[in-house]
């Protein structure tokens, strides 16, 4: 698959703050049984515990790609200590849904505990809640979240990049979802580097590869590299490996 300037930087009100621009209007049809059906799942295996649900990613910013977008689902818990865990039922749930609607990539099915304090103790959640999240149940946390602005509060990949990386390079046999997950945290967080500076923000790959290279145009063929591994994945393990350490070292020099 081609390298394509596709992406758009998330929408910002006058002084900066981060614009939600998800909706249900934004999902197109053929998408919205399988949400409904993932929603129920959570309702029936968990029922009362729920707190509330949310769908995020590039499905309700109407910027999914057929054969190429995850699902990504994640409900607020009562009675649950966990700050980000995957749901005992996905495997099952996710094989039964991918071949009723073969668009779907991947099903990712997660869960999280719900807090009164919720800002203060999972920030990193709060912020995908108010600024990329569309709220399918519940309670939605959105209108009283503070606004967040492209600074550090945003940063999702960068501060763990090390440890990604390393959970990585310890596999022996890697998979294409494997390639383009570790690809996928290089590029965002290559773009989390220069973010504050470009006053913007961005989850799509092409836009993060683009606006990178403007910052550091001498590491912009490792970086496209990445995204082209992220379109064409490789189950290279020796290839890829040396790949990220090449750019993880010139990367961990700024």
């Amino acid at each position: 698959m081609k390298i394509k300037p596709i992406g758009k930087f998330f929408l910002q009100a006058e002084n900066g703050a981060i614009i939600n621009d998800t909706s249900f209007e934004k999902i197109t049809s053929k998408w919205l049984p399988l949400i409904e059906k993932i929603k129920n799942s959570y309702l029936e295996n968990l029922g009362a515990q729920v707190h509330s649900i949310y769908i995020r990613g590039s499905i309700p910013r109407g910027m999914q790609v057929d054969g190429f977008s995850d699902m990504d689902v994640f409900a607020l818990l009562y009675d649950f200590e966990g700050r980000w865990e995957v749901a005992k039922w996905q495997p099952k749930l996710e094989a039964l849904l991918q071949k009723e609607y073969p668009f779907v990539r991947d099903v990712e099915i997660m869960l999280s505990s719900y807090s009164d304090d919720f800002y203060k103790k999972n920030k990193r959640l709060a912020m995908i809640i108010k600024t990329q999240s569309l709220c399918l149940y519940g309670k939605d946390f959105n209108t009283i979240l503070p606004p967040f602005f492209p600074n550090q509060e945003m940063i999702l990949n960068l501060t763990v990049l090390k440890e990604d990386l390393d959970v990585f390079l310890q596999k022996e046999k890697i998979t294409e979802r494997d390639c383009q997950e570790i690809t996928k945290i290089i590029i965002r967080s290559g773009f989390e580097m220069v973010m504050e500076k470009e006053g913007k923000f961005t989850t799509d790959l092409y836009l993060c590869y683009q606006v990178f290279s403007k910052y550091f145009p001498k590491e912009e063929k490792e970086m496209r590299e990445m995204l082209h591994l992220y379109l064409n994945p490789s189950t290279d393990f020796a290839y890829l490996s040396k790949k990220i350490k090449i750019i993880h070292s010139k990367l961990s020099s700024y």
